[in-house]
């Protein structure tokens, strides 16, 4: 215990006063404000897939880097086919053919084309393809019926990208197509943010291990797993912690290990007022500056600190409502660090199939069933875990307002 208050700050907060909160927004900027942005690391193209880019990606070439045919035919000047017809004809020779990624050895005279295939490099001069089903050959001889147009079946250098063209902002999420293109300009290599190691601490007496068998007055957690999954499609590492009895030290030496590996750290239970929470008594203990509890329902009291310049966020111990405050706050807190968002998270627009009445007078958030476009309430408590398993997504209620009736539009958030 002597390490441990060794790393307690020397002039400790104080735990805001009974009925202070904050807003969401205020939160989240609040976090974006004092956390440290995640690090990068460099990795290669193959391995870079759903990684957030840390870099700006700019093409230093032109893509094609030549003018290319988009078809098998033969290349020449679209002026000398002028005024072809079936009854005045235009006859060019073939003067030599092009070979795939081969330096051009073909020169073109006057009355002169070109074999070319698709993909192949246009020789100097040239400006359209035509098609080889379009002409008739004699030979070494074309004849052509009717003009070509400059541009026809041909991709002109630069065409794709040119030169200091933006390819790729950071903070973009790199797909399977991205990577192709990082291939196509000759990057092999980019700069990428590491993903974020978030802490999961849970909290509680009657707390066991999924894996045990529950005895009397006891339950499996499942706030971590739950928790560790959801971080996981963020692009996140969960740290799992072992389960915290409701002791004041045992739970600050969590939170300091955990604040020593991670980025950030979720408490899990705990932060209510209340003889046995104590997750706010603690952060206020480890911080120089504790946020009021985040205001909205069912996800109160959500509890957030700064702790050695990590962010500590404690959430409520009911499944449903952490799950909640895991969709709305901190799939946002982890989009801020990382400097881009997985979009594990997404928006629609639901018709209502029932009232949704205003609480409390504050936002809140209500998990809804969706069929057919049709948005249903899922009506249970925040600690029933069936209220969480039935439903599809979350719709806001403003606090603006007196609810949302049966019939309305209304935003419902996904994921």
């Amino acid at each position: 215990m002597e390490a441990l208050h060794r790393a307690l700050p020397s002039q400790p907060g104080s735990l805001p006063p009974e009925g202070a909160t904050c807003s969401i927004e205020d939160a989240i900027r609040f976090i974006h404000q004092s956390a440290f942005p995640a690090s990068t690391e460099v990795v290669q193209i193959d391995r870079a897939d759903g990684r957030i880019l840390a870099e700006t990606i700019r093409s230093d070439c032109d893509v094609p880097g030549f003018d290319r045919s988009t078809m098998d035919g033969f290349a020449l000047r679209a002026i000398e086919t002028a005024g072809a017809s079936e009854q005045t004809p235009v006859t060019l020779r073939i003067a030599g053919s092009v070979s795939m990624g081969s330096a051009l050895s073909v020169c073109l005279g006057k009355g002169q084309s070109c074999a070319v295939p698709t993909g192949g490099r246009l020789p100097e001069g040239t400006d359209t393809v035509v098609p080889i089903e379009m002409v008739e050959r004699l030979g070494e001889s074309l004849v052509l019926t009717r003009p070509a147009r400059a541009g026809e079946h041909v991709t002109r250098r630069g065409a794709d990208f040119s030169i200091g063209t933006v390819l790729l902002p950071a903070g973009w999420i790199l797909r399977p197509q991205d990577v192709g293109v990082l291939a196509a300009v000759g990057r092999t290599a980019v700069r990428v943010r590491r993903p974020l190691r978030i802490g999961i601490v849970p909290t509680g007496l009657e707390l066991v291990d999924a894996a045990s068998e529950p005895g009397p007055g006891e339950v499996r957690e499942v706030n971590s797993h739950l928790i560790g999954v959801f971080l996981r499609r963020q692009g996140a590492i969960p740290m799992l912690s072992s389960v915290v009895r409701d002791d004041p030290d045992e739970l600050t030496y969590a939170v300091l290990r955990a604040v020593a590996d991670c980025d950030a750290v979720v408490v899990s239970g705990g932060s209510a007022r209340g003889e046995r929470d104590i997750t706010g008594q603690v952060l206020a203990r480890l911080s120089d500056r504790t946020m009021p509890a985040v205001t909205f329902g069912p996800g109160k009291p959500t509890r957030i600190a700064m702790v050695h310049g990590r962010p500590v966020i404690g959430l409520p111990g009911h499944p449903a409502s952490s799950f909640i405050v895991l969709v709305l706050f901190l799939a946002r807190l982890i989009e801020g660090m990382q400097g881009g968002s997985r979009r594990a998270v997404c928006r629609q627009t639901v018709r209502l199939a029932t009232p949704l009445p205003l609480r409390r007078q504050r936002e809140t958030y209500r998990l809804v069933r969706i069929r057919d476009g049709w948005a249903t309430p899922v009506d249970g408590e925040a600690g029933r875990l069936s209220t969480l398993f039935e439903c599809d997504g979350i719709v806001v209620v403003p606090a603006d307002g007196t609810g949302l009736r049966a019939g309305d539009e209304a935003d419902v958030i996904t994921w």
